[in-house]
């Protein structure tokens, strides 16, 4: 029966307690400023669509990151990446700016195929012979 390697699993509890502490920095950020906010009697001034986006943004690429780390030292992979955001943000702004509320279940549905959709360009392009 094989070991485990302990530093590999040292370095793989560090990585997962950083992307906790990242996580939990952002949402309590977040939070401390709504709160500042609605104290103050002030509004961020943007449609919940846009605050949508961004979280459909972070679960699409996020969870693409995080689960591809075999990948990251490969140039080719955040090059792919930067491709994909590119249509992303391109194509998101394009809808988005025309359309004048998304519902949740919109943006449920649309980051799942996202995410699929990702994951299907990510593996085609980087399992491809240079």
């Amino acid at each position: 029966m094989a070991h485990a390697n302990p530093e590999n699993a040292r370095g793989c509890l560090k990585d997962v307690l950083l992307y906790i502490a990242i996580a939990v920095s952002l949402v309590t950020l977040l939070l401390l400023y709504a709160i500042h906010q609605g104290r103050a009697g002030q509004t961020s001034g943007l449609p919940l669509k846009w605050f949508g986006f961004a979280i459909m943004t972070a679960l699409v690429f996020g969870n693409a990151i995080f689960r591809s780390n075999p990948a990251w030292d490969r140039s080719k992979f955040w090059k792919l990446l930067a491709v994909f955001s590119v249509l992303h943000f391109g194509l998101g702004f394009a809808i988005l700016w025309h359309l004048h509320q998304v519902g949740l279940i919109d943006f449920f549905i649309v980051t799942f195929i996202e995410y699929a959709a990702l994951n299907a360009y990510l593996g085609h392009f980087l399992n491809r012979a240079n």
